[in-house]
This record gives structure tokens, C-alpha cells and sequence, in this order.
């Protein structure tokens, strides 16, 4: 079975994807804890890449860091705080880039996650002005890289795929295009008909359904 897929749209590439099943073995393989228990921010590796599977957001968005516009910075993700944090409406608050602006975006990710990230945060000794995840872009692809080689995925893999397989997760649930697009915060729908491309498991499965004879 393979761990990544590759679709077309006309003669381009869409980014691969990793399917559910092996999110789901990234996430809660047990190399994430093995690997850095010692360092005791095994909770928080397992915490970070199930926000990026749930919200699809890109990784500045939920790290914080810097916001970059032909190889030069322009500028801050804030990253989100505490105070971002919705249990009752099971939601997060980050900051996306519209037009070379900073707007807000609300996304919605299961209740549970929200209370995970709360104790997470106050069980540091954060407050609610400050970011959740205290953590570098490249502590981060170095962790994915290890938790992807632990779980035996066998291929490059970096934190950006979350995005892919979160948006390939949802066309695959049956979610319209549009309802992706605000998700994503997509400013075009074509951003997000890059997803709309066939798999060979779209094929067999519309043949499936299609009496011969």
C-alpha cells in the first residue's frame, strides 16, 4: 500500500498526500514519544502535527514566524495564544496572509483538540497572551522527519503535507470545493480545484459501481 499519492490536473502535479491511515500512524506513533521523551516535549510534537492535520493550516501560521514575499521578510505570523483557543465553539483562532495583509481566520478542529491545546499551554506556565507552540520551523521539519522514518513511511515527507492530506481528506469526505476554499482561506477557487484531480482509487471506485454485464 502506498503511504503517498501523486494527482493530475491537465499536465500538472498536484503535492503529494498522505492518506488517513498513515496521518493517523504519523501522529500517534509511539517514535514521537520514544524520540523525544527525553526532552519532554513529546505531548507537544503529537499536539502540533494533530493541529496541522486538523486546521490544514501552513506551519507559520500556527508556529508563528516570519512572513516571506520574494525571498524577503515582510513581516510576523503571530502565531496563535491561549487566547485564540475556543472550547465551546471548537475553533482556533490564526492569522493568514491576504493580499501582503494580515487577516484573521477561524478554524474549526474537534472539541477535544481545543482542550488538549488549553491544559497543554497551562500545564507550561503560559498565559493566554502567549504562543502555544515555542518552536522553530526546523525543530519542527526534524521532528517529522524522525516521527515519518519511526513510523515507517517511506518517503520524504515535511510538515507542508499535512495541508495536502487535510485538503485531499475533505474532497475524499464528499466537502464542496467552496466550502474547502474558506477553509484553506484560499483567495482564488483555483488554489483549491488543484485537489479536484482524480486518483487512480477515484477510478476504480467509479468502475466498481458500473454494471458491464
Amino acid at each position: 500500500m502506498t503511504t503517498a499519492m501523486t494527482i493530475f490536473r491537465g499536465n500538472q502535479p498536484v503535492p503529494d498526500y498522505l492518506t488517513f491511515e498513515h496521518v493517523r500512524r504519523l501522529i500517534d506513533a509511539r517514535s514521537i514519544i520514544e524520540s523525544f521523551k527525553k526532552y519532554k516535549i513529546d505531548k507537544r510534537n503529537q499536539l502540533l502535527l494533530e493541529t496541522l492535520w486538523q486546521t490544514g493550516c501552513r506551519l507559520g501560521e500556527i508556529i508563528g514566524g516570519k512572513r516571506m514575499k520574494d525571498g524577503k521578510a515582510i513581516g510576523d505570523y503571530p502565531g496563535p495564544c491561549g487566547k485564540d483557543l475556543d472550547i465551546r465553539a471548537g475553533s482556533m483562532t490564526v492569522y493568514v496572509e491576504k493580499q501582503s495583509k494580515l487577516v484573521t481566520h477561524i478554524v474549526s478542529v474537534e472539541p477535544t483538540l481545543v482542550a488538549e491545546l488549553l491544559d497543554f499551554y497551562t500545564s507550561r506556565g503560559l498565559n493566554r497572551e502567549q504562543r502555544i507552540f515555542q518552536v522553530n520551523k526546523r525543530q519542527v521539519q526534524n521532528m517529522i522527519k524522525i516521527a515519518a522514518e519511526k513510523a515507517g513511511i517511506a518517503r520524504k515527507v515535511n510538515p507542508h503535507i499535512l495541508r495536502h492530506s487535510h485538503a485531499m481528506y475533505l474532497r475524499d469526505s464528499g466537502v464542496h470545493a467552496f466550502v474547502m476554499q474558506k477553509d484553506l482561506a484560499h483567495s482564488n477557487i483555483s488554489s483549491t480545484l488543484v485537489y479536484s484531480g482524480a486518483t487512480d482509487e477515484d477510478v476504480t471506485r467509479a468502475k466498481s459501481q458500473i454494471r458491464w454485464r
